[in-house]
């Protein structure tokens, strides 16, 4: 969700950074410790024209903030910005070019300049300063004094921004006679500095490029997304504090250069602009992590309550499958020993073979308890092998071992002669009728002789 908004939220940082290095105006800064020597010259060059710096009075021998308003005031009006007093050069140069554009006056008379201003204590004591000085007519107001000597006492920053309205070729230098109390280590051999472009305006474009490379560490690095993100937007929460706590001195400082009494209508407006412009940028990424964050704390718990209900769910079809079963078996029945053994009779004789076999073993069994009960999974097979093999020897009765006759006990042999003797007697009498159906002679003596019997 991040990815894209962070790929053009950081190009317009880099992009911002990138404008803000080519438009701003060449500068040069030097840090003083205290009052320069009295013979000290600080002179400023384009190559086409030259202002001398008057270091003017100092009233606190060893403060550097009281030094640097001297210096930078001598840029606005000579003297102590006594009303009356006539203007500095940068302020001639200034209002002299703005009639010029705005009026239509000859352009050959528009010329380069130098303005000079500072930072921190200094120049909130230099705009408190200036504005006293406006409202010192003003019964209702309440002037703040300032006392230069307690300002920066031990070290102070003058700002010098050349102003190339004329185009001159350049360079735009400073050259310095004495360096007594200017905080430099190792001075030029020409003891000549030359103004360039500040590198502080690609600030910006760090912080952008950083925001980019942190969001695809945290792409190529799934496990570790969630702490990434998070140092992410801490580093994008802090650089838009440092960047926006500068907005109101930046802003501070251009309406100090551009109103009165400074009246420097070219101070150039980019370094308030780009700070706006890359707090609001930082601001905006602030915002979209913080809702990106709330938005996957939702999705998260939305996806939990939804497997949480998906795991009910599954447990509850479980349960009415269970029920469902038991149900099921308790209308059915379960199988008891009665019906497991009728299931099996039945799927063991589908032809009545089985039961066929049943019969006989216990017909046989109580025929003749001398034998041994036959085996009710082997009874049919053992029936079958004993015919085929009485198909092959030839009746079983001329073969001793398979005569039944020798296995039976004395009773057994009676009950077997019983029903021999009768056949035996009925084949005799059928022998006889035959005999008399064939020779009715035969059949009369019979009667005869059982009358005279």
């Amino acid at each position: 969700m991040l990815k894209i908004p962070t790929f053009v939220l950081g190009g317009l940082l880099i992009f911002t950074g990138l404008i803000g290095y080519f438009l701003q105006a060449p500068s040069l800064s030097i840090k003083i410790t205290g009052p320069l020597a009295d013979d000290a010259q600080l002179t400023l060059s384009d190559g086409t024209q030259k202002q001398v710096i008057e270091l003017g009075f100092v009233s606190g021998k060893d403060s550097a903030g009281d030094q640097a308003k001297e210096i930078i005031t001598r840029f606005y009006g000579e003297g102590d910005g006594i009303m009356g007093m006539p203007p500095g050069p940068a302020t001639k140069a200034a209002q002299s070019n703005n009639a010029i554009e705005h009026i239509g006056k000859d352009p050959d008379g528009i010329e380069s300049f130098w303005y000079a201003s500072s930072t921190k204590d200094t120049l909130g004591a230099l705009i408190q300063d200036n504005e006293n000085y406006l409202n010192a007519g003003n019964p209702d107001y309440k002037k703040t004094p300032v006392i230069w000597d307690e300002v920066d006492a031990n070290s102070s920053k003058i700002k010098f921004v050349y102003v190339n309205a004329a185009g001159n070729s350049g360079p735009a230098t400073l050259k310095v006679s004495n360096w007594k109390n200017i905080d430099m280590p190792n001075p030029p051999e020409n003891n000549t500095l030359e103004f360039g472009k500040s590198l502080t305006v690609f600030i910006p474009s760090a912080i952008g490029l950083l925001l980019i490379l942190l969001v695809l560490a945290a792409e190529s690095k799934p496990s570790a997304r969630k702490h990434i993100m998070h140092g992410t937007v801490l580093f994008g929460l802090f650089a838009f504090y440092m960047v926006a706590k500068r907005i109101v001195p930046a802003v501070s400082e251009m309406s100090w250069l551009r109103g009165e009494p400074n009246g420097i209508m070219q101070a150039s407006s980019l370094k308030p602009t780009t700070m706006l412009v890359s707090a609001g940028l930082l601001l905006i990424f602030v915002i979209l992590c913080v809702v990106s964050f709330i938005q996957a704390r939702k999705e998260m718990a939305a996806q939990a309550k939804k497997d949480a209900l998906a795991k009910k769910k599954a447990g509850e079809e479980k349960s009415e499958d269970k029920e469902e079963k038991g149900e099921k078996e308790k209308t059915e029945g379960t199988p008891t020993a009665s019906n497991k053994k009728d299931d099996l009779s039945k799927s063991s004789k589908p032809d009545g073979s089985q039961g066929s076999a049943k019969k006989s073993s216990s017909s046989s069994s109580e025929g003749y308890p001398d034998r041994e009960p036959v085996d009710k999974k082997k009874g049919s097979v053992d029936t079958e092998e004993k015919k085929e093999s009485e198909k092959k020897d030839g009746v079983s009765k001329d073969k001793p071992k398979n005569d039944p006759e020798k296995r039976k006990g004395p009773e057994q042999k009676s009950n077997k002669d019983a029903p021999t003797a009768a056949s035996k007697e009925t084949e005799k009498s059928s022998e006889k009728k035959s005999e008399t159906d064939s020779d009715p002679s035969k059949e009369s003596e019979g009667s005869k002789d059982s009358k005279d019997d």
